[in-house]
């Protein structure tokens, strides 16, 4: 569904003028309207990349660090056992922090690693999923949609919204009786979404992924262009 779109007719008056067509010489060169447009790609995903964590408590800060290290290990040597060419698993995190309670007083120290797994085989991911949780991972975080074509897809995209921002000026010059003249200035802004699943599980003896088809979810890819034409007196 379509954003709704920033529609700004600047029409800036002319200094009086002793001759009529010193004051529409004038006008001409002063009047300006600001357009701008949205383009939008979708794209299928050809890779998936997962986060998940282990998480560890203790009494210190290098208990619980030391702990976790051991946890760490188990999940690394659980990925990278059933790992294929195609897929990648990699530390993406690290984060010792302190437990406080509603007084502020420190209860205890958590400490975090996160590991990223990324894959082609998009049909792999529950069986990925069920690795994790039997090494040791009690937190899934989530799951991103990823594809090889965005950067294409984002060209494409300015490419549609600049088409888009310059009909909207041609629509408001001919609504203010004036032709629509060359570009004045022209910003983008790039907007990249995907829509990916997201799931949290907080105990290693829930298993059973493998045989959940999760469907993949689409990448959009948007871009945003802003746009000042020059407004011109029509040719009679």
């Amino acid at each position: 569904m379509s954003l709704p779109l920033l529609l700004v007719l600047v029409i800036a008056a002319a200094c009086p003028a002793t001759a009529q067509g010193q004051t529409s010489t004038r006008a001409d060169t002063v009047s300006t309207v600001i357009t701008s447009g949205q383009g939008e790609i979708t794209l299928t995903p050809d890779r998936a990349v997962l986060r998940v964590s282990v998480e560890t408590r203790a009494g210190t800060a290098a208990q619980a660090a030391n702990g976790n290290t051991q946890r760490l290990h188990k999940l690394l040597d659980t990925l990278n056992t059933i790992r294929q060419p195609n897929e990648s698993v990699m530390v993406a995190g690290v984060s010792v922090n302190a437990n406080r309670d509603d007084k502020g007083q420190v209860r205890g120290y958590s400490a975090s690693v996160t590991v990223r797994i990324s894959t082609r085989t998009l049909e792999r991911l529950g069986t990925i999923i069920d690795a994790a949780l039997a090494g040791g991972a009690n937190n899934i975080q989530d799951v991103a949609w990823l594809s090889d074509r965005e950067e294409s897809a984002r060209r494409e995209a300015l490419g549609r919204a600049f088409a888009e921002a310059h009909q909207n000026a041609q629509a408001l010059a001919d609504a203010a009786g004036l032709a629509l003249g060359p570009v004045h200035t022209m910003s983008t802004e790039p907007m990249r979404g995907f829509f990916g699943s997201a799931m949290s599980v907080q105990a290693v003896t829930v298993t059973g992924y493998a045989g959940v088809p999760l469907a993949p979810q689409d990448v959009i890819v948007r871009a945003f262009v802003q746009g000042t034409w020059w407004l011109v007196a029509k040719q009679h």
